[in-house]
């Protein structure tokens, strides 16, 4: 599953037109893309569906950064020199590029050892396998149609499911290996949200009784992964892990101080509230950078880690609260 022959055959065929479609498929992978989507469905739709949709992308999106730096395999245009890098927003580094390394290999067989030894030696980041596209599309556009019962959903997240883990192929970014190992972990991840959240019983006391996400089991839950994380992972993710413990702590503590909010159905009230928390993420988040920008990498990473945790915080909790004062929210009956 490490073969490069085929990947090479695809792209011999490709021209700009093909090429710039499977990067626009490839873009709604990337990380920005995500936060845009999270933020319009959190405070423009639902907020509980939100909440739990954020749950299943930020562990699979750790576990998947765990599992590149545990296995620190390169990619296909690291070791074969006849695969074209065409995911413009992938750094090309030829410099570590091997020459016919991944030429002859069968399907079974494994990168050889002093291929990847040499990628190790130079590349300390941009690991291969597994692929997170493919373990993010499945958490994202495999949870969504069990949170909305929509035909149309169901038909772009199966269409996106196939198209997204492609294209990381076809742009020479991936390996078959890295898609099928991204598709396993992205559907463990899911597979247990949908045994404890999920499922027809599950659903129905979570998403349409109003049982408390804010007491008891759930509560445990949801501020103990983002601190097993923190363990999980190297501290250049902390950051990262500070927003979701903030996301995770303010957004229980509305639902035990205000209990299970809905939405109003108005179109131009989602539209609204979408837009409030869209708003509050550019701005508060602008905010914060000016007011970090001047502090050095080195011996600030506390007052960082604080900023970040207030910063998603206000974002999180104003989002509500001025959907609040203006209507937008009614309480669960």
């Amino acid at each position: 599953m490490f073969q490069t022959e085929w990947i090479i055959a695809m792209q011999a065929s490709a021209d700009s037109g093909i090429s710039q479609f499977w990067q626009f498929i490839t873009d709604l992978g990337y990380g920005l893309y995500y936060a845009v989507f999270l933020v319009f469905i959190t405070f423009g739709i639902n907020l509980r569906k939100g909440f739990l949709l954020v749950q299943v992308l930020v562990c699979t999106l750790s576990l998947t950064i765990w599992a590149k730096n545990y296995f620190a395999l390169p990619r296909p245009f690291h070791v074969d020199k006849r695969v074209t890098l065409l995911d413009k927003q992938m750094p090309d580094r030829r410099q570590v590029q091997l020459l016919d390394q991944a030429e002859g290999l069968g399907f079974w067989e494994t990168l050889p050892d002093s291929a990847v030894q040499y990628f190790r030696e130079r590349e300390k980041t941009n690991y291969g396998f597994p692929s997170g596209h493919t373990s993010m599309s499945v958490a994202f556009w495999g949870t969504l149609p069990f949170l909305f019962n929509l035909l149309s959903l169901r038909v772009l997240s199966l269409v996106l499911l196939i198209l997204i883990p492609f294209s990381r192929m076809y742009l020479g970014v991936h390996f078959l290996a890295d898609v099928v190992a991204g598709f396993v972990l992205g559907a463990g991840v899911w597979w247990f949200f949908y045994q404890v959240y999920f499922k027809n019983y599950h659903r129905e006391l979570y998403l349409f009784q109003g049982k408390s996400l804010s007491k008891g089991s759930n509560q445990r839950l949801f501020l103990s992964l983002p601190l097993f994380f923190f363990l999980l992972l190297p501290s250049k993710y902390y950051e990262f892990l500070i927003f979701y413990l903030g996301f995770n702590f303010f957004f229980l503590f509305m639902d035990r101080v205000w209990g299970c909010l809905l939405m109003r159905a108005e179109w131009h009230r989602r539209a609204i509230n979408a837009g409030i928390g869209l708003g509050l993420s550019f701005g508060l988040f602008y905010v914060r950078s000016q007011l970090l920008g001047g502090l050095p990498e080195e011996g600030y990473l506390i007052v960082r880690l604080v900023a970040d945790f207030v910063t998603i915080g206000l974002v999180t909790y104003l989002s509500v609260l001025i959907g609040k004062k203006l209507h937008n929210y009614h309480p669960f009956p």
